[in-house]
Formats: structure tokens, C-alpha cells, sequence
């Protein structure tokens, strides 16, 4: 396909919607190719301001499918946890927690960014999807599963004779023993499933994790530090909207007007 080709408006429409099989190099969601598709179109802007481009073609981006709802509330997260493997269960812990992406910034973990005094981890801009780092403090509870993986981690460095950098680790005898642990997405299906909540997603956890540092009070700007968001529109998709919050919405109303003083006022005749 030539350069006059591809840039027709057929050729650019089918390029933004297509799949990435045809395309390696175009991003794999809708929403990420709908911000190509407006980048091509300042690009063809910038050509006819500049007397490159007669006019610019009409793009007709697709429109973008509704934020997947799927969380899970604190109740359900532990009878899921209940049936997992202890390093497994502290790594669903810290993204339902802190609404991190269990697998490219929990797992990645290594013991150098990790403070059990302080009861923090750290993410380096290496790890970060925005390119950011981020601190964040762990509950007491967390901070004690991550002082009995580390004391795990230690007796496996003892057992193999080397250090393990890494805080998550496969700990089954095997080819890939003491090797980092990249995912545990089959027991994390099993552990739904044994729980009575099957279909639930790794990525849920996020999502739950947004939703829960917004209700229990955390400063929305605060919230989006800890979870790494750094637009509004994307940490909103996060931030998901229950029937229940409904309802509870309807008796914080009601209770407000219950609490207000009677205030009489007299109209002047």
C-alpha cells in the first residue's frame, strides 16, 4: 500500500478498527486505537494547514464499548482468597487493596522496594504503566502476610543456596522452581469457582480496589495516586457504581433532610 493509499479515509477507518493481527503495531484496545484514529486526524490537520492536504478526510471512529462492571466487594474477595495459595493470596491481597494491576506491578515486586518496618512497596517507573513511581502503605494484616513471605523467601534462599530478589516466586518443586511468578490465573479461576463466584477476573481486583478507597473516604485525587491513574475519564470507569451505593445514596438523602433545623422564613406582605 503506497502513502497516498493509506492515507483515503477507507484506508485509515479500516486501520483504527481492524484487528491488531492485520495491523502488528496498532494498540490492542478500542479505546487505545480510537486515541490513534484522533492522532491520525491531527496529523492530517497539520498537513492542510501546512498546504500538504487539500482537505482533511472524515473519520468515523467506532464508538467505544461500555466499561467492563465486574468488582468484588470485601466479603466476596476473602471467601475467594480463602482458597488460595498463601503467595497467591498476598499478591490478590495488595491489588484488591491498593488497586494495583496484579500482574505487571504486584507480582514484579522485588524485596529492595519493599519496607516491612515502614509497611510499605514502592513502584518504579519501570513497572509503572504511566511511567510514574508510587508508594503506598499496606494495613497491618498485609504487612504481616509480606513479613511471612519474606520469612518464606528466606528458607527458600537457604534450601537453593542463592538470593531471590523477587517477592513472588514459583515455591512448587519443579522446572520452575524459585523462578519469578508471572501469573496465577488457573488458581485464581479455581479459587472463583470453589468460592461460588465464578467468571470473576484477576483484573476485578482493580476495580474493586478503586471502588473501595473511594467509599471508605479517600480523597479522590489521593485515590488516584495509589491506583496509578492519571486522567479523571479512566479512573471513573474504574470507579464503579453498585445498585447498593444507589440505595445507600437514597438514605444519606433522606437522613440529610431529617437532620436539617426547621428554618421558618416571613414574606414580607
Amino acid at each position: 500500500m503506497t502513502r497516498a493509499e493509506a492515507s483515503t479515509p477507507v484506508a485509515i477507518v479500516r486501520m483504527v478498527s481492524s484487528p491488531r493481527l492485520k495491523y502488528p503495531h496498532m494498540p490492542r484496545t478500542l479505546s487505545s486505537r480510537r486515541s490513534v484514529g484522533g492522532v491520525i486526524g491531527s496529523v492530517l490537520r497539520h498537513g492542510r494547514d501546512n498546504g500538504k492536504l487539500a482537505q482533511v478526510p472524515k473519520i468515523e471512529l467506532l464508538k467505544e464499548a461500555d466499561p467492563r462492571s465486574g468488582f468484588v466487594e470485601q466479603a466476596d474477595f476473602e471467601a475467594i482468597a480463602q482458597h488460595l495459595a498463601e503467595d497467591a493470596r498476598l499478591a490478590a491481597t495488595i491489588g484488591f487493596e491498593v488497586a494495583w494491576r496484579v500482574k505487571s506491578e504486584v507480582l514484579t515486586l522485588t524485596w529492595d522496594r519493599v519496607d516491612l518496618a515502614e509497611g510499605c512497596i514502592r513502584l518504579d517507573e519501570s513497572h509503572s504503566k504511566n511511567g510514574k513511581s508510587r508508594r503506598v502503605y499496606l494495613n497491618p494484616a498485609t504487612t504481616a502476610m509480606m513479613a511471612a513471605q519474606r520469612s518464606r523467601m528466606e528458607a527458600l534462599q537457604q534450601k537453593l543456596g542463592r538470593i531471590i530478589p523477587r517477592v513472588f516466586v514459583h515455591v512448587e518443586p519443579g522446572p520452575w522452581y524459585g523462578t519469578p511468578l508471572r501469573g496465577f490465573d488457573r488458581a485464581w479461576r479455581v479459587a472463583c469457582e470453589k468460592a461460588g463466584y465464578p467468571g470473576t477476573l484477576i483484573h476485578d481486583l482493580r476495580r474493586s480496589g478503586v471502588r473501595a478507597l473511594v467509599r471508605s473516604g479517600t480523597p479522590e485525587t489521593v485515590a488516584m495516586k495509589i491506583s496509578g491513574h492519571e486522567t479523571r475519564a479512566i479512573f471513573d470507569r474504574y470507579n464503579i457504581t453498585s445498585d447498593q451505593d444507589l440505595r445507600d445514596a437514597r438514605d444519606r438523602r433522606a437522613q440529610f433532610g431529617h437532620n436539617q433545623p426547621a428554618k421558618v422564613v416571613n414574606i414580607a406582605r
